[in-house]
């Protein structure tokens, strides 16, 4: 009886549970998901930040987009991505004590909405080197209506106005709401005074100035009875031929 006694405490040592090692607590991010801006080419600068979690020696932050996974050991509490990819990501971080063990993941979802610039004259969205954009300029950002001030929001969006105003974009049921602040300057437009004559082509040289950004293929549209030849942009504006007709008294010119 007495070694049967034994055998089974024995068994009972071998069969203890052991003691449930800690692992350090969960990083607390904000909840709901984070949107950023990819405004006009560039990156969203996507910053994400947490507290220092008690016992945590580095952190494993790990960036979902699409079917592509990036992780990355930080030691600090701050996670920083130029991202140019616009819908949605998610953003997993777990804390790492000096033992290597590891939290139990935290998840955030991010969305990058993408706003699109386009200087009048140019065909392909690009940014402004001066960061203003001319009267004339279009904005838009893919499957959202925007609003430049008080503007009826739309697909597309044409600055009309000089000034200072916010570019709001989304905000229906579902979609993401963002605004950047924009800055439209006011574009000169000098031409030549000289007298024109009726029936015969002249090259009219018009100045065009912005602080903003004004592409290579501005059109050119007549008003009243003015033949049109094919403008030419030269430095510092356009250069047009122009004919008058017969009965013409007044004329003018839209540039766009």
């Amino acid at each position: 009886m007495g070694s049967r006694g034994f055998a089974v405490a024995l068994a009972g040592c071998l069969f203890a549970s052991a003691p449930a090692i800690a692992t350090p607590g969960v990083p607390q991010l904000v909840t709901g998901t984070r949107t950023f801006v990819a405004f006009a080419g560039e990156p969203a600068p996507v910053k994400l930040s947490w507290a220092p979690v008690p016992g945590a020696a580095r952190y494993r932050a790990r960036w979902t987009s699409g079917a592509t996974v990036k992780d990355i050991e930080l030691v600090g509490t701050s996670f920083e991505r130029g991202e140019t990819s616009p819908g949605k990501h998610v953003l997993s971080v777990t804390a790492i004590d000096a033992g290597g063990l590891e939290s139990p993941p935290v998840d955030i979802a991010v969305e990058v909405v993408r706003i699109e610039a386009t200087a009048p004259g140019e065909k392909t969205p690009a940014p402004s080197p001066s960061g203003a954009y001319a009267i004339g300029a279009v904005f838009s950002s893919p499957g959202l209506r925007c609003q430049l001030g008080t503007s009826a929001p739309a697909h597309e969006v044409v600055a009309s106005v000089a000034g200072a105003f916010g570019l709001r974009c989304g905000g229906e049921p579902g979609q993401p709401t963002v605004e950047v602040p924009i800055v439209i300057a006011p574009v000169i437009i000098s031409g030549d005074l000289a007298p024109i004559a009726r029936e015969n082509e002249t090259r009219l040289h018009v100045t065009i100035a912005s602080v903003g950004a004004i592409g290579e293929h501005l059109e050119v549209a007549a008003i009243g009875d003015l033949d049109l030849g094919p403008a030419e942009r030269v430095t510092g504006g356009l250069d047009i031929p122009i004919t008058p007709s017969a009965t013409a008294t007044t004329a003018g010119l839209i540039i766009r």
